[in-house]
């Protein structure tokens, strides 16, 4: 910390760390202070191949509240999958424990949703 590192990047843990576990991610987000219908997505469909999309999202894709949501259809050698895979262990996720081994000491919180499944992973600071 004396040294000026800083794990995180201005907008947080590093929002191009995501094409290293996969090429398809959508980036949903809305300012606090929007109304939902002004939630936008940024879409890359084939990772950094190509342009990435950016439109307003539909109506089942707009946020409730303010934020940002990021999803990442597995690809780069994991299981093929959109958020998470299963694993043995019932009711829980290949995701949540690759987050929870590579990000044990993040400067933001890390939680995985998927349909049936959700836990924080990672708390923020948690050293």
């Amino acid at each position: 910390m004396s040294a000026g590192f800083k794990p995180t990047g201005q907008y947080g843990i590093g929002f191009f760390s995501v094409f290293m576990i996969g090429s398809h991610i959508k980036a949903v987000s809305r300012r606090y202070d929007a109304a939902m219908s002004e939630t936008h997505v940024l879409e890359f469909i084939d990772g950094l191949e190509s342009r990435p999309i950016l439109r307003k999202a539909n109506a089942t894709e707009r946020l409730l509240s303010g934020g940002a949501v990021v999803h990442v259809k597995l690809g780069n050698g994991l299981p093929v999958g959109w958020a998470t895979v299963r694993v043995s262990r019932p009711a829980e996720s290949f995701v949540a424990d690759l987050c929870a081994w590579l990000c044990p000491a993040s400067d933001v919180d890390i939680t995985v949703i998927d349909e049936d499944y959700s836990a924080r992973v990672v708390t923020a600071n948690d050293w």
